[in-house]
């Protein structure tokens, strides 16, 4: 589905796409770089770092909503959570039809991105039920214009709360900007 990297040490079986980890070192290194900025532009660094966890989080949230409504995976995550059989299903790659969910099992262990319910009827793998799926965005899709709309949405009202200003903050935040940016796109091309 995604390009993602296999993390064993975080727990067995674990992964995160790239595009997530390409967005979160884009971020980090933007944040960093604004970060050490601040003192120059007369904004508090404490204040800053809170700012910027709750950019952080209001940016996955935001692109997170845009995917699931935007994306045209919403009846995905509906069916994924009422009947997982409406979904395509996968064939296992040894080309024989399954007969029971533990073949589906281990190729999903091998591996293989199938899902781990086996209808023998039509000998396809199906994903699991699971109605939190939309909401585990480390697994892929986020919409970089849902983060956008969510960042700048808070910005606007954090900034209006404090005595940063709009000029300040956007020259303290231009240069990192464009530097996450970038680097998310990296993300994109993976």
């Amino acid at each position: 589905m995604y390009p993602s990297i296999k993390m064993p040490w975080l727990y067995e079986g674990a992964s995160i796409s790239l595009y997530f980890m390409a967005i979160a070192v884009g971020f980090g290194c933007a944040g960093l770089l604004m970060w050490r900025h601040a003192s120059h532009h007369d904004v508090d660094r404490d204040q800053f770092t809170d700012f910027l966890i709750w950019m952080l989080i209001m940016g996955v949230l935001g692109s997170r909503v845009m995917h699931v409504l935007v994306d045209g995976f919403l009846m995905d995550y509906v069916h994924l959570c009422i009947d997982p059989m409406q979904l395509p299903g996968r064939a296992l790659q040894s080309l024989s039809a399954c007969d029971s969910n533990l073949q589906c099992l281990k190729a999903q262990q091998a591996g293989q991105d199938i899902g781990a319910i086996c209808n023998p009827q039509d000998g396809l793998c199906y994903p699991q039920h699971d109605c939190l799926r939309w909401l585990k965005f480390w697994a892929g899709g986020l919409t970089v214009y849902g983060a956008l709309i969510a960042a700048v949405t808070f910005a606007y009202f954090w900034i209006k709360r404090t005595t940063w200003g709009f000029a300040r903050m956007a020259d303290l935040g231009a240069p990192g900007i464009f530097f996450g940016v970038a680097v998310g796109r990296l993300g994109c091309l993976a």
